[in-house]
């Protein structure tokens, strides 16, 4: 039994993932994550995209299309109780 607490317990599988969209596959695509995480980035990227064209107005396109590629990490609570980490950009 490990004495990290179950959100660091490394062991397992811990091959990364991706969702997101692939010209080849279709619109979005997603490897190796489980369906809960892909829903919970779904319903979140789907308000964003719906909501900052409102939020920024005329200056939607171009924010969007300059915008850095940024790094996340989820904590425990967040998704489920294990870290999530990635990288977004606009596509």
């Amino acid at each position: 039994m490990s004495a990290l607490p179950e959100a660091l317990n490394t062991s397992g599988d811990t091959v990364p993932g991706w969702y997101g969209k692939v010209a080849a596959l279709g619109d979005f695509a997603q490897r190796r994550l489980p369906q809960h995480c892909v829903r919970h980035c779904d319903a979140w990227l789907s308000g964003m995209m719906q909501d900052l064209p409102k939020v920024l107005g005329a200056r939607w396109l171009d924010t969007y299309l300059t915008a850095p590629v940024l790094r996340f990490a989820w904590a425990p609570g967040v998704v489920d109780m294990k870290w999530w980490f990635g990288v977004l950009m606009a596509s």
